[in-house]
């Protein structure tokens, strides 16, 4: 059986830990390359069979290839990508990075590339993680593996502690200042510019 690649993609500050402790309880796998997963937090849940079919690449950086990350014997191997987008005035702030052109590039850049992807991949905005992690997990591990049976109640039983762990291992930024009429246009002016027909994405935050 060929292993399933799953590629997490996120700017920074997005809620992406979360999601990958989330995400690895419901397709009940250990395997990833971020160091802080569901083993650091597994004693702390109600134990469930972890079978590892799938490996879970989280990333920052949309340059990195999958292509050498998991493989079985013949080779084969089934890529998956999911993009988590934040509010951009959000995550640049909290930063600190500002919204200066080359971090505002690098921000459109994780969009551009995931919609020109031709692998299987799909969409979460932060937002919807926040207000519902239980119906994004469960949409996700259906679509990601759609002949796995997501163990929801038990997910819902241990989401709260998946989160409270979670933000003991990574915990948020601080908060800062909120940005002007003035920085938000900026921001709206280029993130149009990088993104050009992808920007559709984006809408929902520069109303």
């Amino acid at each position: 059986m060929a292993h399933q690649i799953v590629t997490m993609l996120s700017y920074p500050r997005a809620a992406s830990v979360f999601l990958l402790n989330c995400l690895q309880y419901g397709l009940k796998t250990e395997n990833t390359n971020w160091g802080k997963g569901i083993k650091d937090i597994k004693d702390k849940l109600t134990p469930i069979n972890f079978k590892n079919n799938t490996y879970i690449y989280k990333a920052h950086q949309p340059a990195r290839s999958v292509d050498r990350i998991c493989f079985d014997q013949s080779g084969a191997y089934a890529a998956y990508i999911v993009l988590i987008l934040r509010d951009p005035k959000e995550v640049l702030t909290r930063g600190g990075e500002g919204f200066e052109a080359p971090h505002i590039a690098s921000y459109c850049g994780l969009l551009n590339y995931w919609a020109r992807s031709p692998n299987k991949k799909t969409l979460v905005y932060y937002d919807d993680i926040i207000k519902d992690p239980c119906g994004v997990i469960e949409a996700l591990v259906k679509e990601i593996n759609p002949a796995s049976v997501p163990d929801i109640k038990t997910l819902k039983l241990n989401i709260e502690n998946i989160r409270q762990e979670t933000l003991k291992i990574h915990p948020p930024s601080a908060k800062k200042k909120e940005s002007t009429t003035a920085q938000r246009g900026h921001l709206e002016k280029y993130a149009k510019m990088y993104t050009t027909d992808n920007f559709k994405y984006l809408e929902r935050y520069f109303k």
